[in-house]
């Protein structure tokens, strides 16, 4: 899920109320408005919604930045490790050939290293 837009801080939000048209008074107002275009007070509660939400949104953010971070390196260390196998492949068929010029085919005991050729 993207985040599309930026929550607007207490400052935006006043000026943007600023900016409205004027509306037909309501029959009740609220405490914190006392006039269309005056400035607007948000109830602590409300500042800390805010603020919370703002921190939960870093941390998320931070999260997925040290996701990335540990998705890379483990792009990396899985490229390491194919090398190395094609590496230690390469060498298993390198020692084979030389075993099979000097020895014919054959097993070996790897425990005992006798070698029987075979017929």
């Amino acid at each position: 899920m993207a985040i599309k837009e930026k929550i607007p801080s207490p400052s935006e939000i006043a000026t943007q109320v600023k900016q409205t048209p004027e509306t037909p008074p309501q029959q009740e107002t609220s405490p914190q408005m006392e006039t269309p275009n005056s400035e607007v007070k948000f109830a602590p509660g409300e500042i800390e919604k805010i603020q919370k939400l703002q921190s939960d949104l870093n941390t998320t953010m931070f999260q997925f930045g040290q996701l990335k971070v540990n998705q890379i390196k483990l792009e990396q260390q899985e490229k390491f490790l194919q090398e190395q196998l094609a590496k230690l492949e390469q060498q298993e068929k390198d020692i084979a050939k030389e075993l099979t010029d000097k020895y014919g085919k054959g097993s070996l005991d790897i425990e005992t290293g006798n070698f029987s050729p075979s017929e």
